[in-house]
């Protein structure tokens, strides 16, 4: 019975030991993995602190544009909203065509009304800080396209979104542009709208109005509508990786409970062989010396048995002997007066028979 519990607690210890390998991998896995969604999350975080930091300083813009933006930020002038890049939120995938669009218009700064334009030209002069183009609300008149488009040629104004206070702004500088998915095709709408028009590529391929081309290689990350794509795709990585971060963190901890708890469970049954071991070797040697007892004793006493009863020996005497006729002693002859047995009295008789002793009745 011993050996059997000890058997069913190997079988125990060796299903205890696989679950819990099965943990430790899983564990080591998702540790793997929630460090990794840690050092892209890091790195998102970095870059998005570079380019804020780049936005913050208002890195290529003219200096023009950042001695007035520095200006209105110090209440030194009023009126001031911002640059055109500001203003304008651009569909995915547009960005370059929208730059190209825009040209050094992108810089324009845009102002509540003509007053607040006119403080800002005069900022200028008087620190010596160069030019820049000044867009009021109260002034700037919409675009008008007159034509009509064919395959992908959209207008570049219905690539983008902004509020509508700024409508006018929008239609004055991309309701006139033309945006198509290649340059062949740029070719071809160009010539249908007689070369009026200024059409641009995806990739930044120019084709002006009055028939002039212009074109080459572009920098995706040098343009300032790219770098606000850029940080706005990094604020939504960075908030899906936290969340990931925070899921993987779970797993993790959730793994390494389970993986303490076999542990433990494992070092409580392998303590339970132990003391099965040990059981089974105390009754081994507590049977042997039984044994040896009973075997001494045997010698002894040869009809002695022993038997076990609930776990624990028990003597049995031999049994008696039972007697048999043969076996029982003959009782001895009654004495005579001359001090002889006497075999032929009775044993029944209290007193010598007168013949034994030779006197006659009538004496």
């Amino acid at each position: 019975m011993l050996a059997e519990n000890e058997k069913q607690l190997a079988n125990v210890k060796a299903g205890v030991e696989l679950k819990l390998k099965g943990r430790r991998t899983a564990l080591n896995e998702a540790d793997a993995a929630e460090q990794k969604l840690g050092r892209e999350l890091d790195a998102a975080r970095q870059r998005l602190g570079v380019l804020k930091e780049l936005e913050k300083n208002m890195d290529g813009y003219q200096n023009s544009v950042k001695t007035v933006m520095r200006a209105a930020s110090a209440r030194r002038l009023r009126g001031i909203i911002g640059p055109v890049s500001s203003i304008l939120s651009v569909e995915p995938g547009r960005e370059v065509a929208i730059e190209t669009a825009l040209g050094g218009a992108l810089q324009n700064i845009v102002t509540e009304n003509e007053a607040a334009a006119k403080a800002g030209i005069a900022l200028l002069r008087s620190e010596n800080a160069g030019r820049a183009t000044f867009l009021p609300l109260d002034t700037v008149q919409p675009g008008f396209f007159r034509g009509s488009l064919s395959g992908s040629a959209r207008l570049a104004s219905s690539l983008v979104k902004a509020d509508p206070r700024y409508a006018n702004i929008v239609s004055n500088l991309l309701g006139r542009i033309v945006v198509v998915d290649d340059i062949n095709e740029a070719s071809r709408v160009a010539r249908e709208l007689g070369y009026h028009n200024k059409v641009v590529t995806l990739d930044g391929q120019v084709i002006n109005a009055g028939g002039s081309f212009t074109g080459g290689s572009v920098q995706r990350s040098a343009g300032l509508f790219t770098r606000k794509q850029e940080m706005e795709e990094l604020r939504v990585r960075a908030a899906r990786l936290q969340k990931d971060c925070l899921a993987a963190q779970d797993r993790t901890d959730e793994l390494k409970t389970q993986v303490d708890a076999l542990a433990a469970e494992l070092t409580a049954t392998e303590s339970e062989i132990i003391t099965a071991a040990n059981d089974r070797i105390r009754a081994e040697a507590e049977q042997k010396r039984l044994e040896r007892l009973w075997s001494s004793r045997k010698q002894r006493s040869p009809g002695v048995r022993m038997r076990w009863s609930g776990g624990k020996p028990s003597w049995t005497p031999p049994a008696p002997v039972p007697k048999t006729p043969q076996s029982r002693k003959k009782p001895l002859p009654p004495i005579s007066r001359r001090g002889r047995p006497s075999w032929n009295a009775s044993p029944r008789a209290t007193t010598p028979s007168l013949h034994s002793s030779g006197a006659s009745p009538s004496a």
